[in-house]
C-alpha cells in the first residue's frame, strides 16, 4: 500500500509543479482592483461595517468586514430592500466577469444613483466602492423620494 501511494505521488509530481507555477502568477486586473478595494476597506473602515459584493468570501478574506451578496432579482426594489434588510454600508461594483453584477446590481445602481455615492474608483477595468444611502433607500421603499445629493 505504501508503494502504491509513493507511485501515485511520483506520477503527480509534474502536475504539482504546474500548479505551483500557476500559483505564482499575478492576478488579472479585475481581481487586482477588487482586492485593492477590499484592502482599502480594511485599512480605512470598520470591521463592523457590511459590504455588499459579488464573491463575498474573497472580499471578506481581504477586508475582514461583514459581507453579503446582492439579491439576484431584476426588480430594483427587491435588490435595494435586501441591502436595507442586511444593513449594507457599502457596495462594490466590479467587472470580475460574472453576469449577475450586470444583470441585477448595475441596473439598480443606475436607476437610483442618489442611493449609491462613489467613494473609491479604480480603472482598467473600472471598479467602484459606493457608499449606500440606507436612509434614502428606506424612504424610497416607503414611497417617498430620496433626497437628491448635490455634487
Amino acid at each position: 500500500m505504501a508503494y502504491l501511494l509513493l507511485l501515485i505521488g511520483f506520477l503527480m509530481l509534474p502536475k504539482m509543479k504546474e500548479i505551483s507555477e500557476m500559483a505564482k502568477q499575478d492576478f488579472p486586473p479585475a481581481y487586482k482592483n477588487y482586492f485593492q478595494i477590499a484592502e482599502a476597506v480594511k485599512a480605512n473602515g470598520s470591521p463592523n461595517m457590511t459590504v455588499c459584493c459579488r464573491k463575498a468570501e474573497m472580499f471578506h478574506y481581504y477586508s475582514g468586514t461583514f459581507v453579503t451578496m446582492y439579491d439576484f432579482s431584476l426588480d430594483d426594489r427587491k435588490v435595494i430592500a435586501a441591502m436595507v434588510r442586511t444593513n449594507v454600508d457599502f457596495v462594490v461594483l466590479e467587472q470580475l466577469g460574472y453576469s449577475s453584477t450586470g444583470r441585477y446590481l448595475y441596473p439598480a445602481i443606475m436607476k437610483h444613483p442618489d442611493l449609491f455615492q462613489p467613494v473609491m474608483q479604480l480603472q482598467n477595468p473600472d471598479t467602484y466602492l459606493l457608499a449606500f444611502n440606507k436612509e434614502g433607500a428606506k424612504k424610497f421603499l416607503e414611497g417617498t423620494p430620496a433626497p437628491t445629493v448635490q455634487p
